[in-house]
């Protein structure tokens, strides 16, 4: 069971997916193949929606549907609408696979078109970060950011530690999470 939900996010992650045309979709089509594939050697394995729509129950040792895993929204009146998270489906599959992977110590690139709310994503996982095992930054990149901006980061007392002359890291006993946005515009 491990395996396959590790193969589904491993091989299966990568794909494109065309919700406007489904027979266009890499994912689709690594789905259906998938699917018959693990349905002969695991015959509980569920039966509806694609492969990406089930996530391992390790305590009832069972697939399960990502949608059980979906909280409550509850509107906070002050929060700017651009932060704002409505739990779904989808935003709690990718948070939960960036916290077993940055928990993993596994770097993490997320990506997708503009607008699907990303950022959002990763800044709903920082801000539920163990602030006892962990420090994070935030790094915005535009069409001017420089290497000096990356280095200025990086010199930041606040957050990085000398270690050594030619070595900094995080407080001890701390690991560090950098978040860059817009990683492409430079």
């Amino acid at each position: 069971m491990v395996f396959i939900f590790a193969f589904i996010w491993s091989a299966g992650a990568n794909l494109f997916d065309n919700p406007a045309n489904p027979k266009d979709s890499s994912r689709s089509r690594f789905s259906s193949v998938a699917k018959s594939k693990f349905l002969k050697i695991l015959t509980t394995f569920p039966y509806d929606g694609d492969v990406y729509d089930h996530y391992l129950n390790f305590e009832k040792k069972e697939f399960k549907p990502w949608t059980e895993l979906v909280t409550d929204f509850k509107y906070v009146k002050d929060m700017p609408y651009f932060n704002i998270l409505v739990p779904t489906a989808d935003t709690v599959k990718y948070k939960y696979m960036i916290k077993y992977l940055i928990g993993g110590g596994f770097n993490v690139l997320l990506s997708g078109e503009t607008g699907v709310g990303k950022s959002v994503i990763i800044q709903d996982f920082i801000t539920s970060i163990d602030v006892e095992k962990y420090v994070f930054t935030t790094l915005n990149f535009s069409a001017q950011t420089s290497s000096k901006n990356l280095q200025d980061l990086f010199m930041d007392k606040d957050k990085f530690q000398r270690k050594r002359k030619d070595m900094i890291g995080p407080p001890a006993g701390k690991r560090m999470v950098v978040f860059i946005d817009d990683v492409n515009m430079p």
